[in-house]
């Protein structure tokens, strides 16, 4: 992650979700530590190689690995491991639902 002295490592695994802030995105981390950094949620996509990311929404990339439940809706919205409720687009629920094998 770049930050104002170079940069950091954190282990993707320890990711919860990443949410887009403006130019900035906000990732939340297993520890309960978040970590603003002055990059666009577009940086972040790279991670979706990754099978556990998946982008859900416009602002919100979601490691799959901590999802603890799914309320229904047009989209619906996912509990994360750290009890934060995140949007899911209409337009990502399918490819959601794929991933998840519903």
């Amino acid at each position: 992650l770049p930050n104002q002295n170079g940069f950091e490592i954190v282990n993707s695994n320890d990711i919860i979700r990443i949410s887009g802030n403006g130019n900035y995105s906000d990732l939340y981390l297993t520890n309960g530590v978040k970590k603003t950094v002055s990059k666009i949620l577009k940086y972040f996509e790279s991670l979706e190689e990754n099978t556990n990311f998946l982008r859900i929404h416009k602002s919100h990339i979601i490691n799959t690995d901590h999802i603890s439940a799914y309320k229904k809706g047009r989209g619906g919205s996912l509990i994360m491991c750290d009890g934060n409720e995140v949007e899911v687009a209409a337009s990502k629920k399918s490819e959601l639902m794929e991933v998840l094998g519903f």
